[in-house]
């Protein structure tokens, strides 16, 4: 087989994902298992496609295995099982990662080994992170504390196409967030922990840290320290934005080209001291481990690490090098002791540029040997392969990209020519003068000198490759097949003009893009209404998709904690792939709603824009002409919606807006749902905000004739009573509530309903 370890990899990948979507037992997964590695020994003697297929099938069996132990069988004891239970816990850990010190809180990653619950105290395992609501430097690595308070389950995705918070942690083997208000809640009971993490580790990165912030003035010791360790904590978000723009955010994860330069680094130490040929591989190999532990083990870093020594092993063992299955056994090492790693977008990104790289390189310089006979050998070298690896690079990190983040940066293609050798410079310099600190401090400062030029002068050309208007492009959602397809695409396409089959292969592929790109276009014709219910409470923010409009209704009027467009609005219309909307309605009496307004233009293309304005609590377009609020508001095609203003207030109690076979009340105040609740020929869906049934709002049975009805927002506070109060108006009538089932997509077509909750209550 060629390149088994792909083919490997591939099978363990497989049964993750299979796993992820599924739950089944690991009882009878290892016995399922046992029973396979039996066959196979039986087989092992017979080589051939049977013993090949049962290997694969093993290790597929091993990748939902893998993946079923480390998320659901744990013990009892395990901290998951005690979160969310309103019941105040004692719990004794250790802080196993550094502090997260922030400008206004502290993040503590913290392996619980003890609890004290409803006054029981037993062993118990797990992480859990505690959230203290104010800076502090008190903790250290390794510290063992108390503390206690109530255990509840990280937020999860509760939007569309929004960052899934409770996966992140998971991956992370964290189960469970702790938040206390000060710091004199922690007490710390013993300093110390792991020699080698706690005694060698810790305190060298943080020399690093303060050598770098002591010798260097802000914004670069920042700098520095993101693109030596991967140190993002005071990394100013100005700056991190304009390497969004470039394309180089990258830079600031450390990454192969860092364990790279380190290795050489080392190698030269290791020849100028003439040590044995063995020796020199302990070395090195002690020199790559401390490295990666240096910089907190980011996902990047252990894949280059993992690479690195395994290359380093094959070449001191004098065994042949096949990228393919070096990066292949890498991700399968690595996915054997964490699966969860498989959906860490850090891990995604790494591999698939890497993949990239070992694959289309080689196929790069092929294809300009070809056409280019001569070639200048300067050029080649420092220009031609900077730019191939690049472009390897971006192309392979491309559809992921345009996933998670919604954008592409064209500007990378050049400008990572330009800033990748400076920071590899800069990151040798740095490292450089925290070592020489020790011994020769005066030769410490020239270096730093020297580095703090480079620094200013990549920093400068960060700030002129993203001042192009062409730098980022925002990109809407595509399909999922498109994630799939591109790859092979991309490999048929650099294959194709060596190979028949490649070239036949990109044929196929072609004719299934242009199928699924007509399937997609006749789907999208269909006379189907949809509506979405965000859930950004207090806010409402709906969007109404009749066929061929878009309209965006968002009210407005309350205090808010958080920025909900650029969190979680402008994400989900992008992973909906929508970048234009028909009409825009923001009802906002608040001081910043032209901010707002300003931030959802600069993301999105508004054909018209109706913005509540403080004077009169009437309604304007933006650049287009006044219309009175007692005429029909809005008169598309699918959608009219009018706006109902009591006398005495400012803001608009509610909506009514007609839809293809339905009427759609958006309800604010009781006196709009006691005055039109009744009154409609087609059926009706309600949309009602939580507060009507706060404190001494509508707790009683009402008289109601809605067909469908909704419950928008909800607080940690009031909550209970809100439940209560609904329980009590909608005595044996249905409800979705956006508390409990997270937002919600609803689909009209036919005369039929479909409503699809993002959680399962």
């Amino acid at each position: 087989m060629c390149s088994p370890a792909f083919w490997a990899a591939g099978a363990f990948v497989l049964g993750i994902v299979m796993a992820d979507q599924i739950a089944l037992s690991t009882y009878l997964l290892l016995a399922v298992l046992v029973l396979l590695l039996v066959l196979c020994l039986v087989l092992l003697k017979h080589s051939g496609g049977l013993l090949t297929g049962l290997l694969l099938l093993t290790l597929f069996v091993a990748g939902i295995w893998r993946y079923e132990m480390a998320t659901s069988d744990f013990p009892w004891n395990h901290i998951s099982n005690f979160t969310n239970s309103n019941s105040r816990v004692i719990l004794k850990g250790q802080v196993v990662e550094d502090p997260d010190v922030r400008e206004d809180r502290t993040y503590l990653t913290v392996a619980v080994d003890s609890l004290t619950w409803q006054l029981k105290k037993f062993k118990a395992s797990g992480k859990i992170l505690v959230k203290v609501k104010e800076p502090s430097n008190r903790f250290d690595y390794g510290d063992r504390i108390l503390v206690h308070g109530f255990i509840f389950s990280p937020l999860g995705k509760r939007n569309p196409g929004t960052f899934d918070y409770r996966r992140y942690l998971n991956t992370k083997g964290i189960y469970g967030q702790m938040n206390v208000d000060y710091v004199t809640e922690v007490t710390i009971l013993s300093r110390g922990g792991n020699f080698i993490l706690g005694r060698i580790i810790a305190p060298a990165r943080k020399y690093i840290l303060r050598h770098f912030h002591t010798t260097l003035s802000s914004p670069y010791d920042n700098f520095l320290a993101g693109f030596v360790l991967g140190e993002k904590r005071g990394m100013p978000e100005e700056l991190r934005q304009k390497f969004v723009r470039t394309g180089t955010l990258h830079l600031m994860a450390v990454s192969g080209s860092n364990v790279g330069l380190i290795l050489v680094f080392a190698y030269f130490i290791s020849a100028l001291l003439r040590l044995p040929r063995w020796v020199k591989f302990g070395f090195l190999t002690l020199v790559i481990i401390f490295f990666a532990l240096l910089t907190n083990l980011q996902p990047s870093v252990v894949r280059a690490s993992v690479m690195a020594l395994l290359a380093l092993l094959a070449f001191y063992t004098e065994r042949d090098i096949n990228f393919l299955n070096l990066i292949s056994f890498a991700a399968l090492l690595i996915l054997f002791f964490n699966p969860q790693a498989l959906f860490d977008v850090s891990f995604q990104l790494s591999f698939a540029s890497v993949a990239a790289i070992g694959i289309l390189v080689l196929q790069m310089q092929k294809m300009y040997g070809k056409v280019f006979k001569i070639r200048p050998k300067w050029i080649y070298r420092w220009v031609i392969i900077p730019f191939f690896v690049s472009t390897a690079a971006i192309l392979g990190a491309a559809p992921l990209n345009v996933y998670y983040f919604d954008n592409f940066a064209p500007i990378g293609f050049v400008s990572n020519l330009i800033i990748v050798p400076l920071v590899g410079i800069v990151v040798i310099l740095g490292s450089l003068s925290a070592i020489i600190s020790l011994v020769f401090p005066f030769l410490a400062k020239v270096i730093v000198a020297a580095n703090w030029l480079l620094l200013k002068i990549t920093l400068g050309a960060v700030e002129f490759f993203g001042s192009f208007s062409f730098s980022l492009v925002k990109v809407p959602h595509p399909p999922a097949w498109v994630f799939w397809l591109y790859p092979l695409l991309f490999l048929l396409l650099f294959f194709s003009w060596q190979s028949k089959r490649a070239r036949a292969g990109l044929g196929l592929a072609v004719l299934l893009a242009v199928s699924l790109i007509t399937y997609n276009k006749v789907r999208a014709g269909r006379e189907v209404t949809k509506i979405t219910v965000l859930d950004v409470t207090p806010t409402t923010a709906i969007l109404f998709e009749p066929p061929r409009q878009r309209v965006l209704y968002l009210h407005d009027s309350r205090p808010l904690q958080f920025d909900y467009l650029e969190r979680t609005v402008i994400p989900f219309l992008y992973k909906r792939g929508i970048n234009a909307l028909d009409a825009l309605i923001l009802i906002d009496s608040t001081s910043n709603s032209h901010s707002k307004l300003k931030s959802l233009k600069t993301n999105l293309t508004v054909k018209q824009t109706f913005l509540q304005t403080k004077a009169g609590g009437s309604f304007q377009p933006i650049d287009l002409s006044f219309i009175p609020i007692s005429n029909q508001a809005i008169d598309l095609e699918g959608l009219k919606l009018w706006w109902v203003f009591p006398d005495n207030r400012k803001e608009p109690s509610g909506a009514i807006v007609e839809l293809k076979g339905w009427t759609w009340l958006e309800i604010d105040q009781s006196e709009f749902f006691e005055s039109h609740s009744n009154k409609y020929d087609q059926p009706v869906i309600g949309c009602l905000h939580y507060e009507m049934f706060k404190g001494n709002g509508l707790s009683q049975k009402v008289d109601s004739q809605m067909d469908k009805i909704i419950i928008n927002g909800w607080d940690f506070r009031s909550h209970k009573q809100v439940e209560r109060n609904l329980k009590n108006a909608f005595i044996g009538q249905e409800y979705f509530w956006t508390r409990k089932t997270g937002a919600i997509e609803i689909e009209l077509e036919k005369g039929e309903i479909k409503f699809q909750p993002t959680l399962e209550e």
